[in-house]
């Protein structure tokens, strides 16, 4: 419609083949390990997402949506539309709606901003991690 935007409201994991993945620093994919390129490469796909929902404040998400391996950083801030829940979509082909648990997770989607956990948190940050493909067979 005149004078609408489109919005996307999901974006691939850097890791499963996006524009990039993070592992500390930004590793492009000149590096054919840091991403998983093709199913095979996924190890455990039932708890490998591909898609997150995912705002940011430009109004569209460019490129991946990234996290940081180490330390209590997010990198890239959630979207949390659904009642403190966000759907994922898993690598075996089934998507759930998942009710994050830290205080700071909803704090950091409704910022925006991927600031750090706060001692005493990381529940939701270990879950993503966990989810995350860090490279080929994970």
């Amino acid at each position: 419609m005149p004078g609408q935007q489109a919005f996307r409201s999901y974006s691939i994991a850097g890791g499963m083949n996006g524009e990039e993945a993070y592992a500390g620093d930004y590793i492009t994919k000149n590096n054919p390990d840091i991403v998983a390129e093709v199913y095979e490469e996924i190890r455990g796909p039932a708890i490998k997402y591909v898609y997150v929902e995912e705002a940011e404040p430009r109004g569209w998400n460019m490129g991946s949506w990234l996290m940081s391996q180490t330390g209590n950083n997010w990198g890239d801030p959630l979207s949390i539309w659904h009642n403190e829940r966000s759907t994922l979509g898993f690598a075996d082909g089934h998507a759930e709606k998942h009710r994050w648990v830290d205080k700071s997770t909803i704090e950091m989607s409704e910022a925006q901003t991927g600031f750090p956990v706060p001692p005493g948190e990381g529940e939701d940050l270990a879950y993503m991690r966990r989810g995350y493909i860090w490279g080929k067979n994970q």
